[in-house]
């Protein structure tokens, strides 16, 4: 497995860290909706139980900067960092949008989830797009 398409040890250390953060992400959500499912809680406790599965995601972006530091080949950076602006304005134009609907027509908010979701998809479209837009033909 490759990040972009290429192997180095930033990318090979990047993927072990997300996996670990994913793993974790996913044990949280669980624990955090059975708990409020089955306790009951209430007040501060439920805000808290709410915020904790964010962190492993706010994680993730860390793990991606901490790949953006580590990594030496100038081209990996440089695609991820497109990637990561492209997922940017996907994710602010979306905000931005839903906000003014929100605002002026009394629209619904977008479902739970939808802007992450958006902005993690576009960034792997990003990765890909610009992977395959770069290739170079063998000499052969």
């Amino acid at each position: 497995m490759s990040f972009c398409g290429f192997s180095t040890p930033a990318s090979k250390r990047y993927q072990q860290r997300v996996l670990v953060t994913v793993l974790i992400y996913l044990v949280v959500v669980l624990a955090a909706a059975w708990t409020v499912k089955h306790t009951h809680v209430h007040g501060w406790v439920l805000y808290a139980i709410a915020v904790m599965p964010a962190l492993p995601v706010l994680a993730m972006l860390g793990v991606m900067g901490v790949y953006l530091q580590e990594e030496k080949d100038e081209y990996l950076r440089l695609v991820t960092m497109r990637s990561l602006l492209a997922g940017s304005a996907v994710l602010l134009a979306i905000l931005m949008v839903n906000d003014f609907l929100r605002s002026f027509s009394g629209s619904a908010a977008l479902p739970p989830f939808t802007s992450w979701v958006l902005f993690f998809v576009t960034f792997g479209v990003a990765q890909a797009v610009q992977t395959v837009r770069d290739r170079v033909r063998d000499d052969a």
